[in-house]
């Protein structure tokens, strides 16, 4: 049984911290689609079946053969549908490599916005993840605005594994370049918050030169708006 309803909540939520990635995939559903959640849950208590799309069954098989094959035709045919399954494929630990790979690089080349909430409940949920890593990159590599889910990167900026704040540094440079100065100043108020807790030389340099930068960027277009 899904632990929330052990709790006794109305409806199932994957984002609650008590989830593990099999409940996510129990449950069927998009990650924080409350609604679908809702309804699942409707269905399941009435026996009915849910019935899960060829395309979901291939990626979830667990088959590398039928799951490239399934990421090959997604490059000409989009399917949001299935970014969430494809965000939890690339934490999965028993994802195949070259699969991973493969579905990185998609990634990388999705321009639906959907993809941008899928992944800040991607990045709740997956903190553990030896691949994290990974998931991350997405959002700088992908090119579009993830500063919707800039909390969730910036959260990241103070992560235990320097390779994930090497990650988050870049996506949040690039996602604070479509927000306001006064977002700016906000999220550099923030990081040196997170600079004092942070340990380790190289990740503190690192956070710091963020500082500095965003600091400058803020002024320079502080200084553009008055004239």
């Amino acid at each position: 049984m899904h632990p929330c309803w052990q709790r006794g909540a109305m409806y199932p939520t994957v984002l609650d911290r008590h989830c593990s990635y099999e409940c996510v995939q129990l449950l069927q559903i998009p990650i924080n689609a409350t609604f679908a959640a809702w309804n699942y849950s409707i269905k399941r208590r009435r026996g009915m079946e849910v019935k899960l799309s060829p395309r979901m069954v291939a990626l979830r098989s667990g088959d590398a053969i039928k799951q490239l094959e399934v990421l090959r035709s997604l490059r000409d045919d989009d399917d949001d549908t299935l970014l969430n399954e494809l965000l939890l494929m690339v934490t999965r630990e028993s994802t195949d490599e070259q699969v991973r790979q493969e579905v990185v690089e998609l990634l990388a080349d999705v321009r639906s916005r959907t993809l941008v909430s899928a992944m800040g409940d991607a990045l709740r949920i997956g903190g553990d993840s030896a691949y994290l890593p990974a998931l991350v990159s997405i959002c700088w590599m992908n090119r579009m605005d993830f500063s919707p889910i800039l909390n969730e990167l910036l959260a990241l900026v103070s992560h235990s594994d320097l390779r994930v704040q090497v990650e988050a540094i870049t996506s949040v440079e690039l996602a604070l370049g479509h927000c306001t100065v006064d977002q700016i100043r906000r999220s550099v108020a923030d990081l040196k918050m997170r600079l004092k807790k942070l340990k380790g030389r190289e990740a503190r340099a690192l956070v710091n030169e963020m500082i500095n930068t965003l600091e400058r960027d803020a002024a320079q277009r502080a200084s553009g708006e008055k004239e």
